[in-house]
């Protein structure tokens, strides 16, 4: 019975509390929906002043456009073989670098069609290692990428903010991840705090491209970006942490590169900057490059335009065809 007569207290105490919470959290996605609304403002008015920023028109993008998808089928059914045309023809026409945001953490089954089989002359233990010698999609892909040696590959993080008072939880690792960790150990950015003390966004695991990929590339990190609650992109992690480890971003590993920057020598300052030291520029200065980055090792995307009106772009298909032709 004295429970009973509680209640009706301790609806009353709870009521203004829910109440302040649930306005607390509406003037938190009022204000932060604000601040993105001013972000983009600034661009725009930034822009319409000033003129659009140059572009290097080095860049580019190759995309799986709605034509490729029509005539090579959904993407996520690919073989390596629709790639390996693309990086073919990148590495013989110079690109410097190509930087895949596509993930291969698995095998690809080596798969026989009927058509093949029947194209044979004589179906013997012969023509059937032949065949499958061409279905090894993987040891293509490896060789293709080996070749080309401008190719960067794409791994997946998971990513886990920090709430404070709960310990993180890293699941275990396979033989092979162990030894990915050690390579990452190796060529890592350098965190300029103790590790214990830093505010970088953590990483609790990690999916590597398979070792016959990352072998024959050039080097392997992440791909992710940071979305805001409205679904656009304004930021970009250039690091997350595992444990003691830095894990640099594809982009940040692909610029220390063209930049002629080891990413050992790299800095990283929580709430400051990530620093790239002696940096080889384009037209053969050497100077330090500082990078703003917040408190989780996020900078600011610097908005130059509309992504159709901005970059070179090449349908995927496009330089398969070409590749084929040529």
């Amino acid at each position: 019975m004295a429970g009973s007569d509680n209640e009706p207290r301790l609806q009353l105490y709870l009521g203004p509390i829910v109440g302040v919470l649930v306005l607390l959290f509406a003037l938190t996605v009022a204000y932060e929906r604000a601040e993105l609304v001013s972000y983009d403002w600034r661009f725009n008015i930034r822009n319409s002043i000033f003129g659009m920023p140059e572009v290097d028109p080095r860049l580019g993008t190759i995309e799986i456009d709605d034509q490729t998808l029509e005539v090579e089928g959904r993407w996520q059914n690919w073989t390596r073989a629709e790639y390996i045309d693309v990086v073919r023809i990148l590495g013989e026409y110079g690109a410097d670098r190509v930087g895949f945001d596509i993930y291969f953490p698995e095998h690809i089954t080596k798969l026989l069609t009927e058509k093949q089989i029947r194209g044979l002359a004589t179906i013997d233990e012969k023509g059937i290692e032949g065949l499958l010698e061409q279905a090894d999609y993987d040891a293509r892909f490896g060789s293709a990428i080996e070749k080309a040696d401008n190719v960067y590959l794409a791994q997946y993080l998971i990513v886990k903010e920090d709430e404070e008072g709960t310990e993180l939880q890293y699941p275990a690792l396979e033989a092979d991840q162990e030894r990915v960790l050690e390579e990452i150990r190796k060529d890592s950015p350098r965190l300029m705090v103790p590790p214990e003390e830093s505010t970088i966004t953590r990483a609790t695991y990690f999916e590597p491209p398979i070792a016959v990929l990352r072998d024959a590339a050039r080097g392997f990190s992440y791909a992710q970006t940071t979305e805001d609650f409205d679904g656009s992109r304004r930021r970009y992690p250039l690091v997350f942490q595992y444990k003691d480890i830095l894990f640099p971003s594809i982009g940040l590993n692909v610029s220390c590169d063209q930049l002629q920057v080891k990413l050992s020598d790299v800095q990283v300052w929580p709430g400051q900057h990530v620093l790239l030291p002696q940096a080889t520029l384009a037209d053969g200065r050497v100077k330090d490059i500082k990078i703003p980055i917040d408190d989780h090792g996020t900078m600011n995307v610097n908005w130059i335009g509309r992504w159709e009106d901005t970059f070179v772009r090449y349908p995927h298909l496009a330089l398969r065809r070409a590749a084929q032709r040529y």
